[in-house]
């Protein structure tokens, strides 16, 4: 599902949420997986802006994390990231799986939908990854 390369090395938690996706894949479990696929972006987002001492943008006014929809236009409109077009739609892409997989009680995720996004979910990772300075 996510080569465990893509992470290694960066933050032990990112790791074991990489291991959570692939078992989850790899179990037919795939609403889980969905759920942890969101959770490693918006992770990987809070963490590329605290790399950049940047942290101040993506909290609202009481100190907390803006929601993922606001974090994922955080991050893919300010050009100085330079995230390329495919990354850009993962994310909404991811969000939008994992909100389903979470919040949409009738809706059951199925291998084709984890598979649909899954090469974007990859790009994505490994951008965040390197223009965070995680690698």
């Amino acid at each position: 599902m996510l080569p465990f390369s893509v992470v290694r090395g960066t933050r032990s938690y990112l790791e074991t949420l990489t291991h959570q996706i692939n078992g989850s894949y790899e179990h037919g479990w795939y609403d889980a997986c969905a759920v942890m696929m969101r959770r490693l972006v918006e992770s990987l987002i809070i963490e590329v802006f605290e790399e950049r001492r940047m942290v101040e943008k993506i909290k609202d006014a009481s100190g907390n994390f803006l929601p993922l929809e606001r974090l994922v236009g955080k991050v893919t409109g300010d050009p100085a990231w330079n995230l390329s077009r495919v990354t850009r739609r993962a994310l909404s892409d991811v969000k939008s799986l994992g909100d389903n997989s979470a919040h949409v009680r009738r809706f059951i995720a199925h291998r084709r939908d984890i598979d649909n996004v899954k090469a974007g979910f990859r790009t994505a990772v490994q951008e965040l990854v390197d223009v965070g300075g995680l690698g």
